[in-house]
């Protein structure tokens, strides 16, 4: 997903999406107090002065469960948890009994990517940069398998890891050098 972002200048903040509350507004489909999800600047306040923007704002009002902290929409319920979603169902096409490698997976996008491969039931290998993070992923996020690439050989830790049945599906979250190692691991599809 590139959103069609003009170009900053040298004094305009970084551009993303956040969560907001409208605080003025013209437009009666964003009234002052309206929740959105919009195309903004990393600053306090924002203005959206573009047309197009426009098309890329999601309005949270009446859609938002009060037992859901509002710092969901800017994570799992937002962009991050968007992407992740579409990569594995549109791209990644998941079937059940599959195997996935997901690297970086303590991460944030890496924990939502196992997640939903586990509850796809996939079995779910990760990588991430610390004992404690490797015990997260096996113990807290249920990841069958997990190890730690800053102190164990790559290559023997993921052949280890796959097994016989080989690997289906490489969830990419770092492109280093592993890449070559799972070439050696996937299954012919």
């Amino acid at each position: 997903i590139r959103p069609d972002f003009s170009e900053g200048k040298n004094e305009s903040s970084v551009v993303g999406f956040g969560l907001a509350k409208v605080v003025d507004s013209k437009n009666p489909k964003y009234p002052i107090g309206a929740l959105v999800i919009a195309p903004s600047g990393w600053e306090e306040y924002s203005h959206i002065f573009e047309p197009q923007y426009l098309n890329d704002v999601i309005t949270l009002d009446g859609s938002t469960n009060p037992k859901v902290p509002l710092s969901a929409y800017n994570g799992v319920l937002g962009v991050p948890g968007f992407t992740v979603w579409d990569s594995l169902n549109s791209v990644g096409d998941l079937k059940t009994g599959e195997t996935i490698y997901i690297s970086s997976a303590a991460g944030t996008l890496g924990q939502l990517a196992g997640q939903l491969a586990k509850r796809k039931g996939l079995r779910v290998i990760g990588s991430a940069g610390s004992d404690e993070k490797v015990a997260f992923l096996k113990n807290e996020l249920g990841f069958d398998a997990a190890f730690n690439y800053k102190t164990q050989d790559k290559r023997t830790a993921l052949t280890e890891a796959v097994g016989p049945s080989g690997l289906d599906i490489y969830y990419d979250l770092v492109g280093d050098d592993t890449t070559e190692v799972v070439l050696d691991l996937l299954n012919p599809h």
